[in-house]
């Protein structure tokens, strides 16, 4: 059972359909019906329930998914591996995000980072639902996280300088509906958050605000997508203080109140030896956090 045969078994399951996933693989649909046929053959049972409506995982395809996650991993691993030297400031580091944890803020240093080293290449991602075996496995090289990781054998973990966050709006946003003059006001108007508010709950928590009385007119799990709609007039979000000081057009809602927390930047240890691996770590451990104009950290 070669990788490419799982590689066309997990096409068609995230697809739907023979026709759609050799779209996605570039092979023919003859081809990659063969292929399930030929799995099927080999397990002794059915991975699909054919109809109108396209193909119906069984429960022994949805039962390998897990396992073919697993081998996706290892394969991606081994190819960002043996993308370059040990030594070399060359070759592919993927990083991951945790949401909330403010990737944009990389922006400068990963300019930095590869103008200085134009054959390091880096694929960059936010998941919602972080998972630390996942991450063990190699789906990744370094993560930005809110906590540190839960294994330091496995783990590296750096913490980053203290982020401070508060709620902001949009002074258009302002002028219409008013200024929240204490919590419980709060209620009284619409605010930006992600799609499972509950990640932010700490955050909230901090700030003493009740996520039961709040009204979310726009989620999304994308940071960028919400800092959109806070600068758009959608409605009370949270946002870095220090990045919001820098736009004049938002206001700061209930200014004494304000959370803090402390991102870390965790590689995995099998991977730390690699160059271009620390050069990236480096680079998040200066970007993240609170930083004034000459790139020092926050005092608070």
């Amino acid at each position: 059972m070669n990788w490419r045969n799982l590689q066309i078994l997990r096409a068609v399951l995230d697809t739907g359909g023979y026709a759609e996933a050799a779209a996605v693989i570039g092979l023919s649909h003859a081809t990659v019906r063969r292929c399930v046929q030929r799995l099927e053959d080999r397990l002794g049972a059915p991975l699909f329930v054919h109809s109108p409506a396209g193909l119906t995982p069984t429960p022994v395809a949805r039962a390998l998914v897990p396992n073919l996650d697993a081998l996706a991993a290892g394969a991606a691993d081994f190819a960002r591996l043996a993308s370059a030297p040990v030594e070399s400031a060359a070759g592919v580091v993927r990083v991951i995000s945790q949401p909330l944890v403010p990737i944009e803020r990389l922006d400068h240093p990963w300019a930095e980072l590869q103008a200085a080293h134009p054959a390091l290449t880096l694929r960059i991602g936010v998941e919602g639902d972080f998972d630390w075996t996942r991450f063990a496995a190699g789906c990744a090289d370094v993560a930005s996280t809110r906590e540190p990781a839960p294994d330091d054998e496995i783990f590296q973990s750096t913490p980053s300088r203290t982020i401070r966050s508060g709620l902001y709006a949009h002074r258009r946003f302002i002028e219409a509906f008013g200024t929240p003059e204490s919590i419980e006001d709060l209620a009284r108007f619409a605010f930006v958050g992600p799609r499972d508010v509950t990640t932010l709950k700490f955050v909230y928590d901090q700030i003493g605000v009740s996520l039961d009385s709040l009204d979310f007119a726009f989620r999304s799990d994308q940071s960028r997508a919400r800092r959109a709609a806070i600068r758009a007039g959608v409605g009370i979000g949270i946002r870095p203080v220090l990045e919001s000081e820098r736009e004049p057009d938002l206001v700061r809602v209930l200014p004494d109140r304000a959370s803090r927390f402390v991102p870390w930047v965790v590689s995995r240890r099998e991977v730390n030896d690699l160059r271009r691996v620390s050069l990236v770590v480096e680079a998040m451990v200066r970007g993240l956090g609170d930083q004034d104009k000459t790139g020092a950290g926050s005092a608070e």
